[in-house]
């Protein structure tokens, strides 16, 4: 029974472990090397897919019908996310929803639908197995690390993944935290120092900044003081930046797009790559690709050689490099701190090896600060490994037998297991986001309030809470993270409902109570003021079940859905994205056939299904709910909404993408605001009030 550290990367994934009688050190895999490729493959072969993970994925690649490159990108995520359509542009493969009624990310691989936690666990299971056959001993328990900035969604489909792996998770830890531990426990004197950690990975960017110090007990203690980052920036796209300079040259010598198959893509990446570390120890590197693809018209073969100096890898990376060093400066803003406070400067993920990374943060502290010899990317597995082995206490320390988790005495020689090992060092983190939810702050119908602010210690040591005040006896209650001002631009991580007692008056207030735990899994308690109602629950994605309608009700409310949705789509269709349209409209037509039977259950699915499809489908959505809202207002608040809604309408019309947008963001904030004052409620369900017309 072992306990491992695993740090699930974008590009590579690395393990470790760390026994008392020697230290942590990083385990090989099977190809006897220390980083494992984060990548997922399917090969036919006799008809039959078979599933590579690691390096045999990377190296079939060209030959595999599906190779999945940087899914933790993708975890936690939703279909029509901004990023994710950009990169869905990026990738070969092809980015799908879930199911019909869940439109969170999934993947197509070959001819099967896998979640990125599916894919993600398939990647942890081989470095299970592979840590398992070098111990010599099964490995059932591990401590993960994940970015810093990683939302709870995406926390939860990590230890989703872990989980269908076969570990046992004891804690996730945020990568920064990880290094500075596997940093700390090597160093005499780390009293006073504040370390700042620069990461940045395949595809992700944090920056934390700890202080530590010596305890009374002589223990090492790791403050967080600050925490900064960026979900969607990293070495994937260093190499995109170099692919763009590649394919624009390509354009202008043969006046052709290059092809977008996979094999083509795919090639171009791995030479993208290759040139990006070339350039640490050479002046010009060189893209090169024999016979790339076939001019048109059955033309001749287009061989790509593109020559790239150190000097224009630079230029071209040096906004992206830029924006790691503005999240630094808001770390030490906010922490009050400047560069000469920082005694030390650690460098974790491989693409801090890329040159200018490296000048630009020695640049920023001295290279006297900068940590050169924590290898970079290994130094997060070590860190999670000497947390694992710490807070593991299954492994007796008096005689070596494996017990249960959770016993409190070994089984073998009743030595207590909670005191076999002292670590030494303790870890207190702070929250990289806020948690809270929308209420109304004046005229602002969409403000973000807190309940858990950034940069809040936990584990808390008691909940926090607010009041608003209710609109009706069913509140619902989406829960944003972020740090934005506005509850609409953060990212909905959950949503809890609650049905309040009867014989309440009107505007009622209510507690909204969060509780923060080791992992960061967030409890939610609804309480109303002097009543006994209390309702704990966990963040959960779908609305609670609703009062079950009878079979005749359950049919009547289908075909009001079914007139809604047409309706809908024959107003605002054009509004629809194409893939969305489609299904859409696919829906409709199952509901109909659903319709002609005589089965409640099925009616009041296809009511949840096309009510989720028009409360989803983006700028169509928007529009609809200015309308409605609007033919509701008093006329000078309507004039206001159809004149915001027809800018709107303007700029769609016209293909000006960024004007639409803020366009779309006032007519939004417009919307909620008009609702507010229709209600004179705080916590409502905007899409549940607008389903039905006066």
């Amino acid at each position: 029974m072992k306990a491992i550290g695993i740090d699930l990367g974008t590009t590579n994934s690395v393990a470790a472990i760390h026994a008392p009688a020697r230290p942590a050190y990083v385990l090989e895999n099977d190809h006897a090397q220390t980083l494992t490729p984060s990548v997922v493959g399917v090969r036919v072969k006799d008809g039959e897919e078979r599933i590579l993970v690691g390096r045999p994925a990377v190296q079939g690649a060209r030959t595999s019908t599906s190779t999945i490159f940087s899914v933790k990108r993708l975890m936690g995520r939703t279909l029509g996310e901004s990023q994710i359509v950009e990169l869905g542009k990026r990738f070969d493969y092809e980015i799908v929803p879930t199911s019909e009624e869940d439109a969170s990310v999934a993947i197509r691989m070959g001819t099967t639908v896998r979640t990125p936690a599916e894919i993600s666990s398939l990647i942890l299971r081989k470095i299970k197995q592979d840590a398992t056959r070098v111990l010599g001993d099964e490995v059932t328990h591990a401590v993960i690390t994940v970015p810093a900035y990683f939302e709870a969604a995406q926390r939860a489909a990590t230890r989703k993944a872990a989980e269908e792996a076969g570990l046992v998770v004891k804690r996730l830890i945020d990568e920064p935290t990880a290094a500075a531990i596997a940093y700390g426990l090597r160093e005499a004197g780390t009293e006073g120092r504040r370390v700042l950690v620069y990461d940045l990975g395949g595809g992700t960017f944090d920056v934390s900044l700890l202080q530590m110090i010596q305890g009374d007990n002589g223990r090492t203690q790791f403050h967080v003081a600050g925490v900064a980052g960026d979900n969607w920036l990293g070495g994937d796209d260093f190499d995109q930046l170099i692919i763009d300079k590649v394919i624009e040259e390509v354009r202008a010598e043969h006046g052709v797009d290059p092809p977008g198959d996979h094999a083509f893509r795919r090639a171009l990446k791995e030479q993208a790559e290759l040139a990006k570390w070339q350039l640490g120890s050479v002046d010009v590197a060189e893209v090169e690709l024999g016979a790339a693809f076939r001019l048109p018209d059955n033309g001749p073969f287009v061989d790509i050689h593109v020559e790239l100096s150190r000097a224009e890898f630079n230029r071209l990376v040096a906004p992206l490099v830029e924006r790691t060093m503005s999240l630094v400066d808001d770390v030490l803003r906010e922490g009050n701190f400047t560069a000469d406070d920082i005694t030390d400067v650690l460098l974790v993920g491989g693409s801090t090896l890329t040159t200018c990374v490296r000048e630009a943060v020695v640049n920023r502290f001295g290279s006297g600060k900068v940590r050169m010899d924590v290898k970079p990317m290994e130094c997060v597995a070590l860190g999670a490994a000497i947390l694992a082995e710490g807070e593991t206490g299954l492994e007796c320390s008096s005689c070596g037998s494996p017990n249960d988790e959770g016993a409190g005495a070994c089984q073998e020689c009743g030595h207590p297991l909670g005191t076999t090992r002292d670590p030494s060092y303790k870890i207190y983190e702070q929250t990289a986001m806020a948690l809270g939810i929308a209420a109304i702050d004046g005229d602002n119908a969409d403000a973000f309030v807190p309940i858990i602010p950034k940069g809040t210690p936990y584990p808390l040591e008691e909940p926090m809470r607010k009041r608003f005040t209710a609109a009706g006896r069913r509140v619902r209650i989406p829960v944003h993270e972020g740090v934005n001002p506005l509850a609409s631009q953060n990212r909905v991580q959950g949503v809890v409902e609650a049905v309040l007692p009867e014989g309440l008056e009107p505007n009622s207030d209510v507690e909204v109570e969060f509780n923060y735990d080791g992992d960061r899994i967030v409890t939610v308690n609804v309480r109303v003021p002097g009543t006994t109602f209390n309702q704990r629950t966990s963040l959960r994605p779908q609305p609670i079940e609703q009062d079950t309608p009878s079979t005749e009700e359950a049919k009547e409310e289908l075909e009001r859905a079914i007139d809604l949705i047409e309706d809908f789509v024959g107003r605002y269709g054009v509004y629809i994205e194409p893939w969305q349209l489609d299904r859409v409209k696919r829906h409709l037509s199952d509901a109909k056939l659903a319709y002609g039977g005589s089965d409640a259950d099925e009616h009041r699915r296809y009511v949840n299904l096309l009510y989720r499809d028009m409360d989803n489908c983006g700028l169509a959505t928007t529009m609809y709910f200015a309308d409605v809202v609007a033919d509701r207002a008093k006329p000078a608040d309507s004039e206001r909404i159809r004149r915001s809604s027809h800018t709107v309408r303007d700029a769609h019309t016209s293909g000006n993408e960024a004007r639409r947008a803020q366009a779309e963001q006032v007519l939004n904030e417009l919307i909620q605001r008009e609702l507010e004052k229709q209600t004179g409620g705080v916590v409502t369900d905007m899409a549940e009030l607008l389903r039905t017309k006066p």
